[in-house]
C-alpha cells in the first residue's frame, strides 16, 4: 500500500477508530502519526485531543483497552499511539482482538510495528476491518518526487528535478538518510528559496554532479584516456571518497539495467525516460549506452560494482586500487 493512500483518507476526512501501520520506514510511521493527530486537532485547540503513548514490550493490552474505553477528561476525542504493536506478547493480542470487533467512538488508537505476521488472526482482522496499513518501500524512480515533496512541505523551499535526482544517486532508498541530508541542504543554502543541482554538488562533493554520468560515457566507449584520468583527479585533486564514487556508480549502472530490461520487455523508449528520470540534456547519450551495453555485460558489471564494495568496507586493500581495477575491467572486456 503507498503511503497516499492514508493522505487521500485523512484529506477526506475519512478517520477511522484503529489504525494499525506496518513500515520498516520510520519516516512513514511518524508521519502518519502526524497526520491523524493534526486532523484529530485542527481547528480546535491542542487541548481538545488527549494523547497517551504506549510500547506493547512493557504496556499490557488490557491497560491500552481500558484507557481507550474511558472517555477523555474535558477534551471530545482521545488518541492512543501504541508503539512496537509486533513485539506484543500473543498471549495480549486477544485483548486486542476484541477491542478491534467493538472500538469506541471517541478514542482513535494507532497501532504501530515494523513487520506484522500476516498469518496471525489479529493481522487478518485489521485487514478484514479496514484498519491494517503496511505502507510499501519506495522504489528508486519514486524518491525524487518524495524528496520535493518533503522539501516543499518541511522547509517551505523548492528543489529542482536534477537537484532531487541526484540526491537520489546519493541516498538510495534511505528514507532516515534522505530526512537528514535535506535539514543539512536547508542549513547550507540559508534563505535561498530554490534547490539546484549545483547547490547538492557543492554541499556533498564534486563527483555525484557531473562525473559518474561522464565516466559511464567514457567507459561505455572504451575511451581509456579519459576514463582514467577522471578517475584519477576525482580522487587524488579532489580527494573524492571512493565509497562515495562507488555509490554513484552503482546508481548509474543499476538505473542503465533497470531501463535494458524495461526495454527489452516492451516499453517504449519515452516511457523509460520519464520512469527513470532521465531528464532532456542526458537522453540522447542515455540511449546510446543503452544500445551500447548488453543485458549480460550490465548485470556482470553491477555484480563487479558489489564485489568491488564488498572488498572495500572487509579488506585492508585500498579502495582506489579496487576503483581502478573495476574500470581496467570495463575497459579491457569484450
Amino acid at each position: 500500500m503507498k503511503f497516499s493512500v492514508l493522505e487521500r483518507e485523512i484529506s477526506a476526512k475519512k478517520i477511522k477508530f484503529v489504525y494499525l501501520l506496518s513500515s520498516t520506514e520510520s519516516y512513514f510511521l511518524d508521519q502518519a502519526i502526524s497526520l491523524i493527530s493534526d486532523y484529530l486537532s485542527k481547528g480546535e485547540e491542542e487541548s481538545s485531543v488527549e494523547k497517551d503513548t504506549f510500547d506493547s514490550k512493557q504496556a499490557s493490552a488490557q491497560e491500552v483497552v481500558n484507557l481507550a474505553s474511558t472517555y477523555p477528561f474535558l477534551c471530545p476525542k482521545r488518541l492512543i499511539i501504541v508503539k512496537n504493536f509486533d513485539q506484543t506478547p500473543k498471549s495480549q493480542y486477544p485483548v486486542y482482538q476484541e477491542y478491534f470487533n467493538n472500538p469506541v467512538d471517541f478514542s482513535v488508537v494507532v497501532f504501530t510495528a515494523n513487520k506484522m505476521d500476516s498469518r496471525l488472526k489479529i493481522t487478518k482482522t485489521a485487514k478484514s476491518l479496514g484498519y491494517l496499513y503496511p505502507f510499501n518501500k519506495l522504489n528508486e524512480y519514486e524518491m525524487p518526487s518524495l524528496i520535493k515533496r518533503v522539501f516543499k512541505s518541511k522547509y517551505k523551499k523548492t528543489i529542482d528535478d536534477e537537484a532531487a535526482v541526484l540526491l537520489t544517486e546519493l541516498i538510495g532508498i534511505n528514507i532516515d538518510g534522505l530526512i537528514n541530508e535535506l535539514e543539512k541542504l536547508d542549513l547550507y543554502i540559508d534563505n535561498k528559496k530554490n534547490v539546484t543541482s549545483n547547490d547538492v554538488a557543492n554541499m556533498v562533493g564534486y563527483t555525484a554532479v557531473i562525473d559518474s554520468f561522464k565516466m559511464i560515457k567514457a567507459l561505455s566507449v572504451k575511451d581509456a584516456k579519459n576514463a582514467m584520468s577522471m578517475l584519477l583527479h576525482l580522487l587524488n585533486l579532489h580527494q573524492e571518497p571512493p565509497e562515495r564514487l562507488l555509490g554513484a556508480l552503482k546508481w548509474q549502472f543499476r538505473r542503465l539495467y533497470s531501463a535494458k530490461t524495461a526495454l527489452e520487455n516492451g516499453c517504449s523508449v519515452n516511457q523509460i525516460f520519464s520512469k527513470y528520470n532521465v531528464y532532456p540534456r542526458q537522453q540522447n547519450e542515455f540511449k546510446r549506452q543503452l544500445n551500447i551495453f548488453t543485458s549480460k555485460q550490465l548485470s556482470e558489471i553491477y555484480n563487479y560494482l558489489y564485489i568491488t564494495d564488498r572488498k572495500i568496507k572487509s579488506t585492508g586493500l585500498s579502495p582506489d586500487m579496487l576503483l581502478e581495477r573495476f574500470f581496467c575491467r570495463i575497459l579491457l572486456s569484450e
